[in-house]
């Protein structure tokens, strides 16, 4: 299951890299001299949407995969430390009754 969080975080991120990199500036020296007012008329509009639309998609799919991957690595992780610290436990009720042993 972390792996699959894992990857598809990966993978968002990339592609969230690559929409975010194609998108046109909203602002700069263009729109200063009317190139926004031209790509509108063209029908430029609805292609920056869709993108828009899918970069704001991709932004969520990261953020609840990488909020999801943490949680699940931590909870893997909680459950690895009470093991260790459980037979670590163990381990020393064990040498303890020897210990006692030597000493007299």
């Amino acid at each position: 299951m972390e792996t699959i969080f894992l990857i598809l975080t990966l993978v968002s991120a990339v592609l969230l890299i690559a929409i975010i990199s194609i998108q046109d500036n909203k602002g700069g020296a263009g729109s200063a001299m009317g190139a926004s007012g031209v790509s509108q008329m063209v029908g430029a509009r609805r292609g920056a949407d869709i993108v828009e639309n899918a970069t704001k998609i991709l932004a969520g799919i990261f953020i609840v995969c990488a909020v999801l991957t943490t949680v699940i690595k931590k909870s893997a992780y909680d459950e690895k430390q009470a093991e260790t610290e459980q037979a670590a436990g163990k381990g020393q009720q064990q040498e303890q009754p020897k210990g006692e042993g030597e000493e007299k």
